[in-house]
């Protein structure tokens, strides 16, 4: 029965690894020099300047909104 999710598992790893990366690149790089993204991050960058609200929180409520849009 695993060999049959073998695959979505491995590709939630994948995914997994990729967010674990990007986030670091974005805590490390992104924000302590003030830059601003493109996409649902940089809006949530830009409102994270403006309001203190961390950003993985404004990417959640963003593309929750994303999505019932």
């Amino acid at each position: 029965m695993f060999a049959k999710y073998k695959d979505v598992v491995y590709q939630c790893v994948i995914v997994a690894i990729g967010c674990a990366i990007f986030g670091a690149g974005l805590d490390a790089f992104v924000l302590p020099h003030k830059l601003v993204s493109t996409g649902i991050s940089g809006v949530g960058l830009i409102l994270y300047y403006l309001t203190g609200l961390s950003v993985g929180s404004w990417n959640v409520i963003l593309g929750c909104l994303e999505v019932a849009w």
